[in-house]
């Protein structure tokens, strides 16, 4: 089928005027909400000194400043030689159903990566300071001093920020291993069994199937009719739902007959928020347009965005008068992974099953950075139970 595009420097101008104009027109009605400056803090807490051969605690305290925390990605390191770690129970910090997500230990490496977070099914954040988790290790051999530190790598999701890593300032501590007492307790060494979550199947959205084609014949005589779109040309169809990471929707129409009698011949595609249908912009516009001949516009999506529903609209005119078609694109809520339209247990699913592997469903990298983390989960969890 022969393609048709917008010419040149006119076409370059009608979208950079779409953008510029569409974000302008879209924002008088739309809820900015404001963002919080990073400004939560963690460290770590234990007794100066402790006794070689003896248990002792190392508590992981967060203070989430102004932020609203949801969840946390921990990973942190210790010298082997001088500490071994039996296991981590959870604190307090978060509220209400927390997922311990990640429990790893590897005493030989000195590693320790520590994930957790408030199931999204249970509507909560935390906003005062307190203790996220207890790590529970001994001292192995005296040293004057050893140090457990938190990584770079390290993540603190909120609730006022998804999408952002609002760890601000992470401190580790340093500790001295002194010499036992000739008597000396046996160690008692507890095990903490991680929680785990079963993975959740997930079903695709169905591919339309479209309808043939249909001819009309004309009559020999001519005589000026409105103008008939093609109704198996039309794409997207109506309500039609596309990923958060949609930036621009390409539509289609053809124009079956155009009703007219030899005189101009014209094409134009609007799009509007679809909740103020006084807000129309004109994104492309053909002029002499043929009939049976796919013309396309790409609408590019408004940002940030705070609307989720637009209309866009063609419009075929001719000597007498117009015909127009409205078909709505719904843009999905970051963490509907599945594209149902909702953000549910099942969108929890496919990104538990994700989380942190190499290997991912890209649906799971929420905000297309490249990996699946806490990060994510925050545009999960702010977004859990919205619908579009």
């Amino acid at each position: 089928m022969l393609k048709k595009r917008i010419p040149g420097l006119v076409g370059v101008f009608v979208l950079l005027l779409g953008a510029v104009a569409g974000i302008s027109l879209l924002r008088n009605r739309q809820e900015i909400r404001e963002k919080a400056a990073a400004s939560a803090s963690i460290w770590l807490s234990a007794p100066p000194s402790v006794v070689a051969g003896e248990p002792f605690d190392i508590n992981i305290e967060v203070d989430p400043g102004s932020n609203l925390v949801v969840g946390l990605e921990l990973e942190m390191s210790f010298d082997p030689r001088y500490l071994s770690i039996s296991g981590i129970s959870l604190g307090t910090f978060l509220p209400g159903q927390v997922d311990i997500v990640r429990n790893e230990i590897d005493n030989n490496a000195g590693t320790i990566s520590y994930v957790i977070w408030i199931n999204p099914t249970s509507r909560g954040y935390a906003s005062a300071r307190g203790t996220a988790a207890t790590i529970h290790a001994t001292a192995v051999s005296p040293v004057a001093s050893t140090s457990v530190d938190i990584g770079p790598g390290s993540l603190i999701a909120s609730y006022d920020d998804p999408g952002n890593n609002v760890l601000q300032t992470a401190s580790g501590l340093v500790i001295s291993i002194v010499s036992p007492t000739p008597t000396l307790l046996p160690t008692a060494t507890p095990t903490v069994t991680p929680t785990s979550l079963p993975t959740p199947t997930y079903t695709t959205t169905p591919t339309l199937t479209p309808t043939p084609t249909i001819s009309l014949t004309p009559t020999p005589t001519c005589q000026v009719s409105a103008p008939v779109f093609n109704t198996a040309k039309i794409t997207p169809d109506d309500n039609t739902l596309f990923s958060s990471k949609t930036s621009s929707v390409q539509t289609s129409v053809s124009v079956s007959s155009f009703g007219s009698c030899g005189a101009s011949k014209r094409l134009e595609f609007w799009m509007y928020p679809q909740d103020d249908p006084s807000m129309q912009l004109k994104v492309c516009e053909y002029m002499s347009a043929l009939e049976n001949v796919d013309y396309e516009c790409d609408l590019f999506i408004p940002r940030p965005l705070n609307q989720r529903k637009f209309v866009w609209k063609a419009i075929a005119y001719n000597e007498s008068g117009s015909t127009s078609i409205e078909r709505s694109i719904r843009i999905a809520y970051e963490g509907d992974c599945d594209l149902s339209g909702r953000v549910d247990i099942v969108d929890y699913g496919i990104f538990f099953d994700s989380f942190a592997k190499v290997d991912f469903d890209e649906r799971a990298d929420i905000n297309s950075d490249g990996v699946v983390n806490v990060v994510d989960y925050s545009y999960l969890f702010y977004n859990f139970g919205k619908a579009i």
